[in-house]
């Protein structure tokens, strides 16, 4: 068995993730996991994702190989051919041991689910979709969906892709701020790949994040018919577990607001029309947040700077250099 969970960071993809692992190996013992592979080392995040949490910290846990396939290779990927010999991912999704079990978790693969389906048909795809209000807000605090925290910046390749294909009249060039730039990619990234896997007749199993969050046990049941697995007690259990960086704050600026606000109803226009299952209730949404009028769009101080031991060495040598002109001050 050979599975697949798509959809864009801070969307839910680790907690799907870590409840797959569980019932993966409950199910067939030995299974390969695979954790980001266009940006994570495949090897060294073939482990359980409670093992493996502090290897984020490290650069030694970045695949230059996989940073350099994502950077290669199209965003946006309408027709698969020319890429479907990738020995990357051949090397990944279609192995030469057939009776390989495969679970991936792939937060780059939204404009690439048509060539991961033609290299590997028989994957099961779980996809999985969040509001943007909860998503954008949670990616501001962390990185940026366009990765320049760790290679040169997307947003740039990202906008012709969009320009190409949907018509949007601006350049990369034009000013936005960050929010609205998260918007867009949360926007046209799920859009695009809604889009594929209907016009590709890919039968992915789709899950709202509302949903997966207030029914579980339903989501479980779900899953394990889409893989055809027995249902047991304790994956519904497993499925009740905080897993990955959990949101904290929900404050908001009335400007931030009102760029999101808008895309709340592309939301609504996604689930009714790929009719998604879901619970998502917009009031319960906006109840979670407090909106400041007095500040404006928020300002991501790090933007180039990541693993997290880097941005923690920098702040440590901005304090050194303060303490230092303080010193240098009062002499």
């Amino acid at each position: 068995m050979k599975v697949a969970i798509i959809g864009i960071a801070r969307s839910g993809t680790t907690a799907l993730y870590s409840l797959m692992q569980e019932i993966m190996v409950d199910v067939h013992k030995d299974v390969q996991f695979v954790y980001e592979p266009f940006l994570w080392d495949k090897d060294v995040f073939n482990a359980r994702y409670h093992e493996i949490g502090e290897k984020f910290n490290t650069i030694n846990s970045i695949s230059v190989e996989g940073i350099y396939q994502h950077q290669t290779l199209p965003l946006f990927i309408d027709d698969p051919g020319e890429h479907v010999n990738n020995s990357y991912l051949n090397d990944i999704f279609k192995p030469q041991d057939h009776e390989y079990n495969l679970l991936a978790k792939v937060i780059r693969a939204n404009g690439r689910v048509a060539l991961l389906n033609r290299i590997c048909p028989e994957l099961k795809i779980i996809y999985i979709l969040r509001n943007p209000l909860d998503s954008v807000n949670s990616i501001l605090s962390l990185f940026s969906y366009y990765g320049g925290e760790f290679h040169h910046d997307d947003y740039p390749r990202f906008i012709e892709g969009v320009r190409y294909r949907f018509g949007l009249n601006f350049t990369a060039g034009a000013v936005l701020h960050q929010i609205e730039k998260e918007l867009l990619y949360w926007y046209y990234m799920n859009l695009f790949a809604l889009q594929t896997m209907r016009k590709q007749n890919i039968r992915p199993l789709i899950i709202s994040f509302e949903n997966y969050s207030k029914n579980p046990e339903l989501i479980v049941s779900r899953i394990c018919e889409h893989l055809h697995y027995p249902v047991k007690d304790e994956y519904h259990r497993y499925s009740k577990r905080e897993e990955g960086v959990v949101t904290r704050e929900f404050n908001i600026s009335r400007e931030e607001m009102n760029c999101v606000l808008p895309y709340l109803g592309k939301y609504q226009q996604l689930l009714k029309e790929y009719s998604i299952e879901n619970a998502y209730i917009q009031e319960d949404v906006l109840g979670k947040y407090l909106v400041n009028d007095d500040e404006s769009f928020r300002v991501k101080h790090y933007y180039g700077l990541n693993p997290l031991l880097i941005v923690n060495r920098v702040e440590e040598l901005q304090k050194q250099l303060k303490e230092k002109d303080e010193i240098l001050a009062g002499r």
